[in-house]
Order: C-alpha cells, then structure tokens, then sequence
C-alpha cells in the first residue's frame, strides 16, 4: 500500500482537481478478504487520506464497498467518505440495511442497498418481493443518504415488471 500510495494520491489529487463532484477510489471490499483489522490498518488510513483530498477540492468521495461489510461499516465512518457505493444488505449479506443506516448515522450516504437477488423470480417469489419492498420502506426511514438502487449491478436475468415495481414503489414513499 505505501509503494503504490503515492502514485495513488497523485491520481486522487488529479481527478479533485477536476470538473466531477465525486472521486471514486476504492472497491470490492469484503469482510472475508479485508477482514476488519486489515482494513483497519492497510486501508483505512488511505481512504480517509484520499478523501481529505478530495474533501479540500470540495468534492465528494466514494468507495465501492459491494461485498460482505460485517466488521467493516465503522471501518467506512472512520475513512470518511462520503458515499458507500453498491452496499448490499440482508439477504445477501449479513447486515441489514436498518443497521447499516444506523452506524453510518447520516455521515456517510448508501448508493444502492437493494440486493439484486430480489429481481429474481428464483430467489424471491412475488409475494417475498412483494414483502421485501414495505421492509425496505421501513428501513430508510426518512429517506436522506440515500440513493436505491440495485447492488452492483442489475442481474442480466432480472424480471422487468420487477425493476419497474421498484421505481414505482419507491417513488411513491413520501420522504423529507
């Protein structure tokens, strides 16, 4: 990490220098592969540096945190960054998305929370999305930090009629 670091700060500083809002450093974290305290010592300090450089350009920063995030999450609030892109809840992963919502406590802002199974016929019957869709309400509560989208990535298999529930029913939610 100290090797590559500082070719690493010298692109983070470039694109912080740029016309975007947000500068992406980071992904594919995954509590069985970075377990806590390695992330904790080769990790964390280096996101919470690149995103003090991003932060004093003004822009946002992100990291791809897709996999299983339990031990992780106080992890991301210690890095500093500003949006957890592709956060995959319960029941692909361990944690719920309540919970997740709960550590990050309006510091950090969740892009995605819904696991791409749930556009599967073979692992969500219509009536478990259907059940899924009004937990989901409950846990985003009043709706900040957040941006729902699939995990990821949409599945190539996904039933249509599915993705287009979720964005009715989404919009529909009446959030501040």
């Amino acid at each position: 990490a100290q090797k590559i670091d500082i070719f690493l700060s010298k692109i983070v500083s470039i694109a912080a220098s740029s016309d975007a809002d947000v500068v992406f450093c980071g992904a594919n974290y995954d509590s069985f592969l970075t377990w806590p305290l390695f992330f904790r010592q080769y990790i964390t300090p280096y996101l919470k540096k690149y995103s003090a450089i991003s932060h004093q350009k003004d822009k946002f920063f992100l990291t791809h945190a897709d996999g299983e995030n339990e031990g992780l999450i106080k992890e991301y609030v210690e890095s500093q960054i500003d949006i957890a892109d592709s956060i995959c809840p319960y029941p692909m992963t361990k944690l719920k998305l309540e919970d997740i919502r709960r550590e990050f406590n309006e510091k950090i802002t969740i892009w995605g929370g819904i696991p791409s199974i749930c556009a599967l016929e073979k692992f969500m019957n219509e009536y478990e999305f259907d059940r899924y869709l009004y937990s989901l309400a409950d846990s985003i509560g009043k709706g900040d930090h957040i941006i729902l989208s699939f995990a990821d990535t949409t599945p190539p298999d996904a039933k249509f009629e599915r993705i287009s529930k979720l964005a009715k029913f989404t919009k529909s939610l009446k959030l501040s």
